[in-house]
C-alpha cells in the first residue's frame, strides 16, 4: 500500500486519506522512511542523548550493541572446562572501557590435591590479598594476610576435598582505577550436605594495562563443566 504525499492543489480522496492512516497506524514501531515511508533499519533513532524515551517494558531485548552507561551489566565472555586443565584465559578484555567487572564461577577441584585458584591480569606480577574465612561446620573465623605463592588474587584455597565436597562457588567484582581492585565471596569445598568454608575476601592489583584474565590452578586440574563468566560496565 502506498504512502500518499498531498500537495498543493492536487485533489485527493477520502481513500487516500484512509490508506495513509492504515499505513502508519497498523502497530509498528519499525522505522520508515523514502517518499513513500518504507520500512527500514539502521537509519533513524528513537530519542536521543537529550530527548530520552521514558520507561520500556518489555520481555526480551535484542541488540547488537548495548551502551549501558554504568548502569547494565553487558556479557564479555564465558570459559568452560570441557577438558581438565590448569589455566583458562578470557582475553579482549579492554580496561579503558570497561571500568567495573563481574565474575561469576564455578570450580571442579580434584580430589587428590589441594590447590589454591589465582587470578592474573596479563600474566603480569605483583598482587596482594585479605581473606576472612568462616568455617561452616565449626562456626569460626579466621583471618589470612599470607601473600599469595604466585602473584595475584586468589579466589579460594582449598584442601584436598572428598568426592562429595569437590564443588567451589562464587562470585568477584572489580573495578579499575590504575589499581583492579576487588571484593569476592566464595564457598568452598562444597558438597550436597554441608559447606566448609565461606570466604569473604578483597584484593588490589596494580596494572599497566589488562588485556586478559586467567584462571589459574597451582594444584591439580580445574575438572570438566567448571565455569567462569564475566560481565562489564563501562563506568
Amino acid at each position: 500500500m502506498t504512502f500518499r504525499i498531498f500537495k498543493n492543489s492536487t485533489t485527493a480522496d477520502a481513500s487516500d486519506t484512509n490508506d495513509n492512516y492504515y499505513h502508519i497506524g497498523q502497530g509498528s514501531r519499525l522505522p520508515m522512511g523514502g517518499s513513500s515511508l518504507n520500512n527500514t533499519n539502521g537509519v533513524y533513532d528513537l530519542g536521543s542523548s537529550s530527548y530520552r524515551w521514558g520507561d520500556i517494558y518489555a520481555s526480551t531485548i535484542s541488540t547488537e550493541s548495548l551502551y549501558s552507561e554504568g548502569i547494565t551489566w553487558r556479557f564479555i565472555s564465558k570459559a568452560t572446562v570441557n577438558t581438565a586443565t590448569t589455566r583458562l584465559e578470557i582475553t579482549g578484555i579492554n580496561e579503558v572501557i570497561d571500568k567495573e567487572y563481574l565474575f561469576v564461577y564455578m570450580f571442579i577441584t580434584e580430589t587428590s590435591t589441594s590447590t589454591q585458584i589465582g587470578l592474573f591480569f596479563s600474566e603480569q606480577s605483583g598482587g596482594s590479598y585479605y581473606n576472612n574465612y568462616i568455617n561452616a561446620n565449626g562456626a569460626t573465623l579466621t583471618s589470612d594476610f599470607t601473600a599469595p605463592s604466585a602473584d595475584g588474587i586468589i579466589l579460594f584455597d582449598t584442601t584436598a576435598p572428598t568426592t562429595t565436597a569437590l564443588y567451589n562457588f562464587g562470585y568477584l567484582m572489580g573495578r579499575t582505577s590504575g589499581d583492579f581492585t576487588c571484593k569476592f565471596f566464595n564457598a568452598e569445598d562444597c558438597g550436597e550436605e554441608y559447606v566448609n568454608i565461606n570466604k569473604i575476601g578483597s584484593g588490589s592489583y596494580a596494572f599497566t594495562t589488562i588485556t586478559s584474565f586467567q584462571i589459574v590452578s597451582t594444584g591439580g586440574n580445574i575438572q570438566t563443566d567448571s565455569y567462569i563468566e564475566i560481565w562489564a560496565k563501562d563506568a
